[in-house]
């Protein structure tokens, strides 16, 4: 515990429960489409206009505080025995966004909706996955030996707590380096390819 090793099977399962999410998020963009389609494609057209008026740093602000809020949620939830069920709803609710997020520009630009998507997924929203997954394969395993503990009635030691804020101080640097370049970096990228390809 003191070590909090990654269990490779939960990190496994919750792999394939990320990609699960997002396919059903951007299913269930597909599905809504029949019936709201315009509302759609007018929304996400105004979230690539705004690009070219992004206020960088409420954004970021904004962005950052939002995923530094999902981070030490999952966190602290990971030391109590209502954990497990907190974390995976959060998570699922993070990843299926992501799937919508990910079909509404396939539906709105097309074939241009593709490469939409690899300068929107790459590398930002996959270092978040992946990073986002580290911290809640540790908030569960932590989440799980406590159970274990009360049902098996032994003493619960907190030792762990120092290489847990260890992990928590890494996810966020992280998160912190993934949010800058996709405010302050990612924005040119995307219209200068959609400059390109127009």
């Amino acid at each position: 515990m003191d070590k909090l090793i990654v269990n490779k099977k939960l990190f496994l399962f919750l792999v394939i429960f990320s990609l699960t999410a997002i396919v059903l998020g951007s299913v269930f963009v597909v599905l809504l489409a029949k019936d709201n389609s315009l509302t759609i494609t007018s929304k996400t057209k105004e979230f690539i206009e705004q690009i070219n008026q992004l206020n960088y740093f409420e954004s970021f602000k904004n962005v950052f505080s939002y995923n530094l809020l999902f981070l030490i949620i999952i966190w602290l939830v990971g030391i109590s025995i209502i954990g497990i069920p907190i974390t995976l709803i959060l998570f699922f609710i993070k990843t299926f966004s992501l799937g919508f997020t990910i079909s509404s520009f396939i539906i709105t630009y097309k074939t241009k909706g593709l490469l939409i998507n690899l300068i929107y997924i790459i590398p930002c929203q996959i270092i978040n996955l992946i990073i986002s997954i580290y911290l809640i394969s540790i908030s569960l395993i932590i989440s799980f030996k406590l159970l274990e503990s009360i049902l098996k009635k032994k003493t619960i030691s907190f030792n762990f707590m120092s290489s847990y804020k260890k992990v928590l101080l890494f996810t966020i640097l992280i998160f912190l380096l993934s949010n800058l370049y996709e405010i302050f970096v990612m924005p040119h990228i995307l219209n200068f390819v959609l400059h390109l390809i127009k």
